[in-house]
């Protein structure tokens, strides 16, 4: 787990700073989802 997550890292430092806004952007928008969802409730 702690290995691939490690690759995962090399990856993106490698690719610089787009994987890094994509990886973002995903976090952002689950995270409105999530709360979409509470508001729902």
């Amino acid at each position: 787990m702690i290995s691939s997550f490690f690759n995962l890292f090399i990856f993106i430092s490698e690719k610089k700073s787009f994987p890094i806004l994509l990886l973002i952007m995903t976090y952002k928008t689950n995270d409105m989802i999530a709360t979409d969802m509470d508001d729902i409730k």
